[in-house]
């Protein structure tokens, strides 16, 4: 019954411009409950939708007409609004979400008396996804579809500033969601094609310099939040893959990436590529960094999830030719002993490391073969040294791999082969190496085919057979 008094409103707003009175009868008998029609929902979408139409025809009169449709307009939104902070159905939520979408382009005409971006109703719908009862997810890929618009895209950051400045800092649950909008949005492609606005208007629409302004005050907000390792591991990833992008000097993250390396884990790695991004872009110098990454160096990295981006930032960060030798040996010289308790996918990678250090610094060639330091007992090598240009690795040697060649997976046994051998003049590829896997390595060893070992070193012949000594060795069986 409502469903076709909703039809029958939307027909006679369609071909009138007088009052519908149906209209109030519909919205006082809207009622959630988990069997609303969805497509009732997104009929209430489309009434106002027409509603906005005829706000736009009567947008400079102030009488008693024009009062009734801002009320039932705004009554009509509240509805849309209420749906998508429930935590009921998910096509109910959807149908009212996408309601409220469709209606951004529509409020300039219908309310605006100079062209502006819609900013507040825009921080509404944020705010509503800040705050919603459900899940979320649903309700995020209408936003994405909106997301190749200009101003949809450049306004987003201005809208996640204005739903988060409250009286108080956001809980951990709207951080949570916060970073879920951050995660549909992509750096914006430079292309020829003309821009494209959903909002029909370019003015209210963030430059570059207003947007560095918003993402550091979101940044500042949510910074202060205090969150657990797992949503703390979420924000480093918002921060280095949408927020600092987007900064115009993100210099004054440095202590936050510092302090954070203390952390451990997935954490320290992020904060790592953090530092790394600072130094290569925006020339920033901090003491002991490298002190930093050399104590990053523990058996606890092989649990991480993030082990592979840590190997090829270290990497990054080890590839400068002017490092001193002390401190490159240093690394290497941890890196063969770490290697000793490694998975075997990590013992490769290792190896590769190894090998890149000694090529960009040939003098540390003397690490490979030095008699008076070739076993745990004669390493000159203090492990427990917590600066690695003063650990002594440049007077010690790498016997730790040339332990591994008796590894029990040729693979592995096999990668550190190369201290026999003549340096490399070029380095290894490490990226090709980091996504090998336990599994990847023992499926590769399945597939080569080893040599049968030989069962009798004398091929048996009748005349061998009758040899006193094999028959005296049979006759035991008897």
């Amino acid at each position: 019954m409502t469903e076709e008094l909703a039809d029958k409103v939307l027909i006679e707003l369609e071909s009138t411009d007088e009052v519908v009175k149906n209209i109030d009868e519909l919205l006082s008998r809207l009622e959630i409950t988990p069997s609303t029609s969805p497509l009732l929902i997104s009929r209430i979408g489309d009434l106002m939708g027409e509603l906005s139409k005829k706000l736009e025809k009567n947008k400079k009169c102030n009488n008693e007409y024009t009062q009734w449709l801002k009320s039932t307009f705004s009554k009509g939104v509240e509805f849309l609004e209420t749906v998508c902070l429930r935590s009921g159905s998910k096509d109910q939520r959807v149908a009212a979400f996408r309601g409220l979408l469709q209606l951004i382009p529509l409020y300039n005409d219908a309310f605006h008396t100079k062209p502006m971006f819609p900013i507040a109703e825009y921080s509404t719908i944020i705010r509503i996804l800040m705050s919603s009862d459900g899940d979320i997810a649903p309700l995020l890929p209408h936003l994405k579809d909106l997301m190749t618009y200009e101003d949809m895209h450049r306004n987003i950051w201005k809208a996640i500033d204005i739903a988060t400045k409250m009286d108080r800092l956001p809980v951990v649950t709207e951080l949570r969601r916060i970073l879920q909008v951050m995660a549909i949005v992509e750096p914006f492609k430079d292309s020829e094609a003309p821009k494209l606005y959903y909002s029909r208007v370019k003015v209210g629409v963030l430059n570059p310099k207003e947007m560095d302004k918003c993402v550091r005050r979101i940044w500042e907000r949510l910074s202060l939040v205090k969150m657990e390792s797992d949503v703390k591991q979420l924000l480093l990833l918002a921060l280095l893959e949408k927020m600092m992008s987007r900064m115009d000097k993100p210099i004054f993250l440095t202590d936050y990436f510092m302090a954070s390396l203390e952390h451990g884990g997935a954490i320290s790695v992020l904060s790592l590529q953090g530092i790394f991004d600072l130094i290569q872009k925006y020339n920033m110098n901090y003491p002991d960094v490298y002190g930093k990454l050399y104590s990053m160096f523990t058996p606890e990295l092989f649990q991480t999830s993030f082990k592979s981006r840590f190997y090829y930032l270290s990497d990054l960060f080890m590839s400068s030719t002017m490092l001193p030798e002390a401190l490159v040996a240093g690394f290497a010289k941890r890196l063969a002993r770490l290697a000793l308790v490694a998975p075997p996918p990590d013992i490769i990678i290792l190896m590769a490391f190894i090998t890149n250090l000694l090529v960009r610094h040939p003098n540390l060639k003397v690490l490979l073969s030095r008699p008076g330091a070739a076993n745990a007992d004669a390493d000159p090598y203090l492990a427990e040294e917590e600066s690695p240009s003063e650990s002594r690795a440049i007077e010690s040697c790498l016997w730790e791999i040339r332990l591994l060649q008796d590894h029990v997976l040729p693979t592995v046994a096999n990668a550190a082969l190369w201290i026999n051998n003549e340096l490399p003049t070029i380095e290894k590829d490490m990226s090709a190496l980091l996504e090998n896997k336990t599994q990847l390595i023992f499926e590769k060893e399945m597939k080569i085919k080893a040599q049968e070992p030989p069962l009798s070193f004398e091929r048996p012949t009748p005349s061998f057979l009758n040899k006193p000594t094999v028959r005296l060795a049979f006759s035991a069986w008897e």
